[in-house]
Parts: structure tokens; C-alpha cells; sequence
């Protein structure tokens, strides 16, 4: 990683110093030419022998317009005097003319031929080309004429600069001159050479490559562009018809762009890689095969260079919206393409408003930085195909055996894979078929319709089917953990990786056993006299069971019995509980049968706990405090027989049956947080707050069992995932807390969650749902009489019951209990702050 990030910091820095060379080459050249002794010509005194008011100016022939210009230029030999010349004479002047637009032209200074570029009857391409035409000062007289004629085939005049030097001046502007069409022909054998290194790439790893159209592409731009630039090197004779050869030209930027489009299209696999250069670059090759005479040719073309800006702007929108798919790329994609994008539009303003330019350096530098761009992408698609990119360093480290294939869409194993892979599969993978390779047979199917459907291009979300797929397969008795990459590029992939986790896992599963044993004995040996209370009651209402069958009431205990063991620790019973609850749903059950489940799953706890700890140790429940139930009694009715008796000390001796109802409140803090962890959710410990309020177990207990109700409803509904409470702006870690406090003659519980409250609308859906009333009877209810509704018998937020909710019987057997003892119960709710349930009961109900 650090390697591959000194490289991109190399390519990004090298693009950037060559644009900045080239800015200040530009800078230098006309420096250089403002600081030289030179004449420069007024291009406006040119005038045209035969239309006066013409001048040398360089501008567009019209059709039918006359091709041969002849300009003439008066100058006296005083106007020479600024060139500084030596005293000596017969010293050699130079006329220097940039960017003729002519494919041929000659000079003739008092009648004389000083100068004769291109050829008159031939072919030659001489437009951006700067020329010196020597003179001895000899020639040189009082008066002067200078003549230029010009034959051209689409526009006429000079671009650039028309100038006397003297002799170091002329040296001077020679070597910057010949610098700037050396680096011309240096940036196209640079073209050229990249191409070749391409095209060997491909013929050699045509297999291996992941984007093989993606290097056909830039192979097609990147000689295009070095094609391209033959136009600005000057030619005096062409093989070809002039015409021809500014067609192949102007297809050659057209070719650049829209292949370099595909090829970035094709590199972040958009959808669309039909581009609008491409549309462009049809219309160009129908006009070329129609046009005829270069006015006309010259008229098209400057219209649909329109097109090229077009494809050059949405090159660089494909980066950006594509930029998050590979960011390394992107990044030094849109850098290199930005700055080309700066150029070639420049040169298109330039070449269609006939403005004076100096772009021979600024084309060499963009075909320069083009070139590095395409060896960075092939730079990193080398690295593609010999690292694995999808695995932590400590994930390979912990990997006993390891291998890596791919797959295409036709879901057989293609390019390159890690040879470890025949080991793994126990013979030569290459070719084979991946439903056919890891899966069972009855799996194929499933597996086929979920890989075709991460293939299928008109699926954005591909992350939700790769999460179908198994993540852990058995093959040749060891069991592999899967990995996979969705590669999105020309020829779409899907990157699997095994590693061998037979021991780990094994490891993981007896780590995760002795953790729950652990975790069971601990919390039976905290809370003795509450999990002997629940192990006496089971096994009685067991008995029960068998005589009156599953009726409601007798379905609703169980359930509540199922949340009350589970605070415990009685994991493997809760199963056991949800089976049978499952079965209970069917219309033909066995009820014998299912009652010997159920004391077969709780006696195997129970076993497990005599096992480690004693048959004895939970043989007492609530029975003894300090002091044994037995003897309170008989003190009680021995001070009643006294007759004159004490109330205060009859207080105080029934007060020693009670115990602080927080003692019987703290068997949910290892509940919660077990669950918590099973869920998924992060919760703070269980904090219980207020006053401490006596009570009698026996007749409490059973509010205690059923408050499971709302701690599971405060787990499961209320607290959201740590992920989520960070987006609401919330603490990560979720609380819940229950105060003890008294009213009036009242114990008062305020169960307390700061997760998202109570979903009102899906209360109602699900209440209209299961006919309890009509949608415009739902219309009316208020927000408070709709939160009451979840204290309705069967009534559930949860699509599909498991063993922690969606039964919904939990708050409705909470408010028969507050019922039953003459208390009342409360909801308040707000979305994303939290619920409170308000429980309120006469202590009158809950002591002797």
C-alpha cells in the first residue's frame, strides 16, 4: 500500500511538473522573442496587390474565393536601424514569419527571391511551422518592397508574428524553434512507443488481463493522438493529397476522445458506454467520405468540434460520478484528463477564431501526460493481477491455506488464480464452473440466480446480493471462510477468496460453549433463590400443563417463563420454548409430547447446574431470607397469642418476610446485557435508582416475571444498532433504567429506554391488520390511545417471531398483572428520544 501510494504521488507530481514545464516553455519562448532587438512587422501594412483593403491578417476563404494571395510591404533602410546591426557590413538579416497559413508561399524583397517554403502543384503541410528567410544587408536599399504570395487551400495571412532579426537574435529563436518541433516528434515516437508497449501487454496476458478492451481503447486513442500531432510538424512535401491528410487529422482527435471516453467508461464500468464523441466521430467520418474541398471540409469540422468539447466534458463526468469505484485511479485519471481537457479545448478556440498561438509545446506536453496516465492505469492493473486486494494483512496472517480465482458472467473460473486453489478444490479449477465447484447440487440453482443477478448490469446494488451468498463452505472435510469482490471494469468479475478456518472455527464453537457455561453458573450462583423460584415453578407448571393442555393463559406463562429462565442464563431451554411455541401454531399437536419436551430441555439444565454445583444447592426458593418463612409464621402467631400486642413489633416481625424489591429488580442487569449482545446492540448496564421499597416476594414475583415483557420490547424495538444512534446524533451505547419510588400508599416503577419510541403508525397498521378495529376507526385514536394498543394480547411490530420477540403476548400479560393487583400502567413515547413505561400498584397488594 505504501508503495502503490508513492507511485501515484510520482505520476501526479510528474503531470503536473510537465503542464508547469510546458506553461513556462510558453512563458520563455515569448520572452525570449519580446527581448531580442527584432522588428516586429505591422501585419495591417501587408496589403494585397489586387483587394487593398486586404491585408496579411490570417483569416477563412469563403467557397469560390481565390486560393493565391499576393501581399506587399513597404519599409525604408532607416526603419532597419533598431536591429542594431554592425558597423560591418554585408551582414546577414532574417525575416522571420510564424504560422503562415498557406500550403505554399515565397518571398521577394526589391524583386528578388529571398525564400520558398512547401510546393506550389504538390501536396505540403507547412500551416504551423515558424520560417527565417536569410538576406545579406547588401540587398537592402533606400526604399524598400517586400512581397509574400501565398497559395492556400483554406485560409490565408499569418498567424503569428512577422519580424526582422539580426543574427544572435536568429540564433537564438532557432534553438527555441527547433526545441519546440523536436519535442514534437519526441512526444510521438513516446506515442507510438506506449502503443506498442499496449499491444504487447495484451497479446501477451490476454487471459490474465482484467480490462484487455479497456487497453484496446487507450491503444486506439493513444495512437490516434500521436497521429494527430503530424499536423503541427511541418512538412514540405506530404505522400498524400492535403485534403486527405487534414481529414485523417481532424478523425484523429475525434478517435482520441471518444476512445479514451470508452476506455475510462469501460475502466469504471458504466452502464452507458455509448458516448457523445462517439456520435461526434460518426458524423465527422460521414462528412470526410463526402466533402470534397477543403473549405467545406474545414466548415464541418469547426461545427462538430462541438462534439469533442462534448466528449471531453463527459469524460471527466464519468470520473466524477465513477470516482468512488477506484479512487486511485479517478484521482490521477481526472488530474491528467483535466489538464488535457484545458488544451484541446484552447486549441480548438484558437483553431476556429484563426487567433495567433504558440501551441506546438502545449499539444507535446498533453500527449506526454496522456501517456503517463495510460502506463499509471496499466502500472496499477499489474498489481491487480498479482495481489489480493480484498484481505488485511492480519486476515492473510491467521489463514492456514489460502486461494484466490475469479469468475466472469458466464460463471466459469477465468484469468488467474492463486495455485493453492487446486489444492483446495483437489483438482485443476481453471475453466471449471463455480455452482458446479463449491456447491451442492441442491443449492446450484439458488446460487446460479443470485451470481447471474450481481452480473446483471442492471443491478446497482450488488453488495446485497454478494451478502446471499454463503460465507462459509465445507469442502474435502475443512471447513473455508468465503470473501467476495465484485470488480467492476470492462468485462465485469466477481473476486472469491477461501481461506482454510477448520481450526479456528472449531476453536471459536468450544470458546463460545465455555463462555455460556460460564456465563450459566455464574449468574445461578448470584441469584440462587430466584433461579431455584423459577426451576419449582417450572417443573409445577409443567404438571399443570399436562392436565389442562396449552390454553391462552397457559401459552402467555410460558412465554414469560421462556424470558425469565433466559435472564438466567437458560439459553438452551428458550430454544427448547420457542420449538414448542412454533408447533403450538400448527392446528394438530401433540400435548403430551410437547410437555415432555419442555421438562427434558429444562432437566438438562438443571443437570448441567447439579453437575458443577450440587443437588442441593437450589432446593430452597424465596423459603429462607435470614431467617426460615417457617419461623417468621410461627413468631407471628406466637405474639398474636399474646393478646396485647405491639403493632410496631407485629410490623417489624412481618417485615422480615419482605426483601427490597431492587434485590428482585437486579436479576435483569446479566438479562439485558446477554441479549444486548445477541442483538447486536450496545446498552450500558442496567441501572436501577430510587427508593428501597420492602416487599413480599411471593406475592411480587409475578409482577417481576412478566416486567421481561418490556425489557425485551426495549431491546429488540426500542434501542437502535450503535451505527444508527451515531447518525441520530445519539451516544453509541443505548440505556435503560428502572427508579423505585412511592405515591400515596403506591410502589411506582419507571422503566426508562432512550432508544427510538414507539412507531405509532406500524402499531396502527399491524392493529387494522388483525381486525382489532377499521382504518377510520384508527383515524380517530390519538397518539396515547394508539400507544396503548400495544398492550393488546398477540399484537406485533415483528414481521417473524423468533426466539427473542414477535409472539406478542409479552405487554399484554405485563398489564393482566398490573390488573390483577389493582394498579394501572402507562405509556409515554417520543421518536428518537426514547419510551417510559409508568407502572403503578398499591404496596398494600405486595405486603402482608
Amino acid at each position: 500500500m505504501a508503495s502503490k501510494k508513492r507511485v501515484v504521488i510520482f505520476f501526479v507530481s510528474f503531470i503536473c511538473l510537465i503542464y508547469l514545464y510546458g506553461i513556462l516553455n510558453s512563458f520563455t519562448y515569448q520572452n525570449t522573442l519580446s527581448n531580442t532587438q527584432s522588428i516586429n512587422l505591422d501585419k495591417s501594412s501587408f496589403l494585397v496587390v489586387n483587394y487593398p483593403e486586404l491585408t496579411i491578417e490570417n483569416r477563412e476563404l469563403n467557397l469560390g474565393e481565390s486560393q493565391i494571395y499576393l501581399y506587399k510591404y513597404g519599409f525604408s533602410k532607416d526603419d532597419l536601424k533598431d536591429l542594431n546591426l554592425s558597423v560591418q557590413h554585408n551582414e546577414n538579416i532574417y525575416l522571420m514569419i510564424e504560422k503562415p497559413d498557406a500550403n505554399y508561399f515565397e518571398v521577394q524583397l526589391n524583386n528578388q527571391n529571398i525564400g520558398r517554403f512547401g510546393e506550389f502543384d504538390g501536396n505540403s503541410n507547412i500551416w504551423n511551422g515558424t520560417f527565417f528567410i536569410r538576406f545579406n544587408e547588401n540587398i537592402i536599399e533606400d526604399e524598400n518592397v517586400l512581397t509574400i504570395l501565398e497559395k492556400s487551400s483554406y485560409m490565408t495571412g499569418v498567424a503569428g508574428d512577422i519580424r526582422f532579426l539580426n543574427d544572435d537574435d536568429y540564433h537564438r529563436m532557432q534553438q527555441k524553434i527547433e526545441y519546440g518541433f523536436d519535442l514534437i516528434k519526441s512526444a510521438i515516437i513516446i506515442a507510438f512507443l506506449v502503443a506498442i508497449i499496449i499491444g504487447i501487454v495484451v497479446m501477451a496476458w490476454y487471459k490474465e488481463l482484467y480490462n484487455i478492451r479497456v487497453y484496446l481503447y487507450f491503444f486506439i486513442s493513444i495512437v490516434a493522438i500521436g497521429i494527430s500531432l503530424f499536423d503541427f510538424s511541418v512538412t514540405q512535401s506530404l505522400p498524400m493529397d492535403y485534403l486527405l491528410f487534414k481529414k485523417i487529422i481532424i478523425v484523429s482527435y475525434h478517435v482520441t476522445t471518444t476512445f479514451a471516453t470508452l476506455a475510462v467508461a469501460s475502466l469504471f464500468n458504466s452502464k452507458h458506454k455509448i458516448n457523445i464523441g462517439m456520435i461526434g466521430l460518426i458524423l465527422v467520418l460521414i462528412k470526410a467520405f463526402s466533402t470534397t474541398n477543403m473549405i467545406e471540409w474545414r466548415n464541418a469540422y469547426t461545427i462538430l468540434n462541438l462534439f469533442l468539447v462534448a466528449s471531453i466534458v463527459q469524460l471527466l463526468f464519468y470520473l466524477f460520478i465513477y470516482r468512488k469505484r477506484a479512487p486511485i485511479r479517478s484521482f490521477v485519471l481526472t488530474i491528467g484528463f483535466s489538464l488535457g481537457a484545458i488544451t484541446v479545448i484552447k486549441l480548438i478556440y484558437i483553431t476556429n477564431l484563426a487567433l495567433e498561438s504558440t501551441m506546438l509545446i502545449d499539444l507535446s506536453i498533453l500527449v506526454i501526460i496522456y501517456a503517463a496516465v495510460v502506463l499509471f492505469v496499466f502500472y496499477i492493473e499489474l498489481l491487480q493481477m498479482v495481489d489480493n486486494y480484498d484481505l488485511s494483512g492480519n486476515e492473510l496472517q491467521s489463514m492456514s491455506l489460502q486461494g484466490s480465482f475469479t469468475i466472469d458472467k458466464t460463471l466459469h473460473v477465468v484469468g488467474s488464480y492463486t495455485n493453492s486453489c487446486n489444492t483446495i478444490f483437489d483438482q485443476l479449477i481453471v475453466g471449471q464452473k463455480l455452482t458446479t465447484l463449491m456447491y451442492d447440487e441442491n443449492e446450484r440453482e439458488f446460487i446460479r440466480d443470485i451470481l447471474e443477478s450481481i452480473f446483471d448490469i442492471k443491478n446497482d446494488f450488488k453488495e446485497g446480493f454478494i451478502d446471499l451468498l454463503p460465507n462459509e463452505i465445507a469442502l474435502n472435510e475443512k471447513k473455508y471462510k468465503v470473501y467476495y469482490q465484485y470488480l467492476e471494469r470492462t468485462s465485469n468479475f466477481l473476486k472469491i477468496t477461501l481461506s482454510d478456518v477448520t481450526k479456528s472455527t472449531n476453536l471459536k464453537s468450544k470458546l463460545e460453549e465455555k463462555k455460556w457455561e460460564q456465563r450459566f453458573l455464574i449468574n445461578a450462583l448470584k441469584s440462587k433463590q430466584e433461579v431455584s423460584f423459577f426451576i419449582n415453578k417450572a417443573e409445577s407448571f409443567f404438571r399443570d400443563l399436562r392436565n389442562e393442555g396449552f390454553t391462552i393463559d397457559n401459552q402467555r406463562y410460558l412465554h414469560i417463563l421462556k424470558g425469565n429462565l433466559g435472564q438466567f442464563g437458560f439459553v438452551h431451554f428458550e430454544r427448547t420454548v420457542h420449538e414448542v411455541e412454533t408447533s403450538l401454531e400448527s392446528d394438530s399437536y401433540d400435548t403430551s409430547e410437547l410437555v415432555t419436551v419442555l421438562e427434558q430441555g429444562l432437566n438438562q439444565a438443571v443437570a448441567y447446574l447439579e453437575q458443577y454445583i450440587g443437588k442441593d444447592y437450589f432446593t430452597d426458593s424465596y423459603q429462607e431470607v435470614t431467617i426460615q418463612r417457617s419461623l417468621i409464621d410461627k413468631l407471628e402467631s406466637s405474639y398474636l397469642s399474646l393478646g396485647n400486642m405491639d403493632t410496631e413489633v407485629l410490623k417489624q416481625i412481618r417485615h422480615l418476610r419482605n426483601i427490597d424489591i431492587k434485590k428482585m429488580l437486579s436479576r435483569y442487569k446479566d438479562y439485558i446485557a446477554r441479549m444486548a449482545e445477541e442483538l447486536d446492540k450496545a446498552v450500558l448496564p442496567f441501572h436501577i435508582q430510587g427508593e428501597s421499597v420492602f416487599v413480599e416476594p411471593s406475592k411480587t414475583e409475578e409482577l417481576m416475571m412478566v416486567l421481561v415483557g418490556i425489557f425485551r420490547n426495549s431491546l429488540i424495538h426500542g434501542i437502535e444498532s450503535p451505527e444508527d444512534r451515531i447518525d441520530f446524533g445519539k451516544d453509541s451505547y443505548g440505556l435503560i433504567t428502572c427508579q423505585v419510588k412511592t405515591d400515596h400508599e403506591n410502589l411506582v416503577l419507571n422503566i426508562r429506554d432512550d432508544g427510538s419510541g414507539v412507531d405509532t403508525e406500524s402499531v396502527l397498521k399491524q392493529a387494522i391488520n388483525a381486525g382489532m378495529l377499521t382504518e377510520v376507526e384508527g383515524q380517530q385514536l390519538s397518539r396515547s390511545e394508539i400507544l396503548k394498543l400495544i398492550f393488546t394480547n398477540r399484537l406485533s411490530t415483528e414481521e417473524f417471531s423468533n426466539i427473542l420477540a414477535g409472539r406478542g403476548v409479552g405487554l399484554s400479560a405485563v398489564v393482566d398483572v398490573v390488573n390483577k393487583l389493582d394498579g394501572q400502567i402507562d405509556i409515554i413515547s417520543e421518536e428518537r428520544i426514547g419510551t417510559e413505561f409508568i407502572i403503578s400498584i398499591p404496596l398494600s397488594k405486595l405486603i402482608d
